[in-house]
């Protein structure tokens, strides 16, 4: 997942020396889908297959909380990788941009909703709060980044107008 989101804002990077919107474009739509469908087996694996990968950490025939937790994390929680997928796609896209600021002002907002979230939870679902807590942040993170790619760094106009800033 990041080894791919970063390689794609590498490409997007390079289409910004070059001044190519159109290849920036089509790198997004490209990319996205590449990360989506490269991650795919691997998520879609662990569901399936939790309890033996899960008993492959912890000695033979163990039955405990901790397995009991990671199975639950690998069949429930980890299939919402895909909401963290997306944003980390487009903070590798808007840093590629150079917009670091603004994925620094995302990240803040995810981490401060993640600690939030967690202190609320923890108390009422112990460990799994923890769990749904990264999942909430994910998605505060996620629909910022959607809403900020939509509405600044997703048309002809936008990324021209953001290349005509970064050449002067």
């Amino acid at each position: 997942l990041w080894a791919t989101t970063s390689a794609i804002a590498r490409y997007t990077g390079q289409c910004v020396g070059e001044g190519a919107v159109q290849k920036i474009r089509r790198g997004v739509r490209t990319g996205f889908g590449l990360v989506c469908a490269i991650v795919f087996p691997f998520v879609f694996g662990l569901m399936v297959f939790a309890e033996p990968v899960a008993s492959l950490f912890f000695p033979q025939g163990y039955t405990g909380e901790a397995y009991v937790l990671a199975v639950r994390y690998a069949s429930i929680y980890l299939p919402f990788v895909y909401i963290q997928l997306v944003g980390d796609f487009f903070h590798n896209y808007m840093r590629s941009l150079g917009r670091v600021n603004v994925v620094l002002g995302i990240t803040v907002v995810g981490s401060i909703t993640r600690i939030a979230a967690t202190l609320l939870l923890v108390p009422v679902m112990r460990l799994e709060g923890v769990f749904t807590g990264q999942i909430i942040s994910w998605t505060v993170d996620m629909i910022l980044s959607l809403l900020l790619y939509f509405f600044f760094y997703r048309t002809e106009v936008h990324l021209s107008k953001l290349l005509q800033r970064l050449d002067t």
